[in-house]
C-alpha cells in the first residue's frame, strides 16, 4: 500500500511539473508573440512611421470637414510598424447621407460617433435587427461577416465617427456587388421574388456602380 501511495505522490507530482512547465512555455510563446512594436525588417521602408504607437494625423481629420461619405483609413499606412494587427477609420457623414448595407469580412467594427446623430444596425444570422440611433459619445459593436447599415438621420447636420478594426480592413457593399457584378438578372428575379424587368431598374438606378 505505501509503495502504491509512493508511486501515486511521485506521478501526480510528475504530472503537475509538466503542467507547470508547459504553462510557463505557453506564458514565454505569448510573451514574445507581443513585442513592443518591433518593426519586421521587411517592413522598414520610408513608408515607415518611426514611432508607430504615436500618430498625429489624425488630428486634421477629426478637426476638418470632409466632403461626402469618405472613409480614411490611417494605420494602415501610418502604424504600418505596430505589427499588432490594428487599424483605424475616420468618416463624415453629410447630412441625410447613409453607408449602403455592406458585410466586414475580415473583422469586427468598434464605432464612436464624436458628433451628429447616427442610426445604425446589423442583422445576425437569424434574421434579428439590431439597431440604435447613437448619440455623440456612444458606441456601438459590428460583428464581422454580418450585413450592417450606417445613416445620418439630420437633414441639417453631420455626423463624424472614429472606428477600431482588425489589420485587414474592407468593406462588402451588397448593392454594387448584386448589381454590377454580372449576376444573371434570372438569379437575382428568382432570389428577390421578382422579375427581370425590376432587376434592370436597379442596375440602372445604380447609375454610376453600373
Amino acid at each position: 500500500m505505501a509503495t502504491f501511495s509512493s508511486q501515486f505522490t511521485i506521478s501526480s507530482l510528475l504530472i503537475v511539473s509538466l503542467f507547470a512547465n508547459s504553462w510557463m512555455a505557453i506564458l514565454a510563446v505569448h510573451a514574445e508573440d507581443a513585442p513592443e512594436s518591433l518593426v519586421p525588417k521587411q517592413m522598414i521602408s520610408n513608408q515607415t512611421n518611426p514611432n508607430p504607437r504615436n500618430v498625429k494625423g489624425v488630428r486634421g481629420l477629426i478637426s476638418s470637414d470632409m466632403v461626402g461619405f469618405c472613409p480614411n483609413q490611417t494605420m494602415n499606412s501610418q502604424l504600418s510598424g505596430s505589427n499588432q494587427g490594428v487599424s483605424l477609420s475616420v468618416r463624415q457623414y453629410n447630412a441625410g447621407e447613409m453607408e449602403p448595407p455592406n458585410i466586414n469580412p475580415y473583422s469586427a467594427e468598434l464605432l464612436l460617433l464624436l458628433e451628429g446623430n447616427l442610426e445604425v444596425g446589423f442583422v445576425d444570422t437569424q434574421n434579428k435587427l439590431y439597431q440604435n440611433t447613437l448619440q455623440p459619445g456612444d458606441m456601438f459593436l459590428f460583428p464581422s461577416g454580418l450585413v450592417n447599415f450606417k445613416s445620418n438621420p439630420s437633414n441639417v447636420s453631420d455626423a463624424k465617427t472614429v472606428a477600431v478594426l482588425g489589420g485587414i480592413t474592407g468593406n462588402v457593399y451588397l448593392p454594387p456587388i448584386l448589381l454590377s457584378s454580372g449576376v444573371d438578372d434570372g438569379i437575382l428575379a428568382q432570389s428577390f421574388k421578382t422579375d427581370q424587368a425590376t432587376i434592370k431598374k436597379l442596375r440602372a438606378g445604380m447609375g454610376s456602380h453600373t
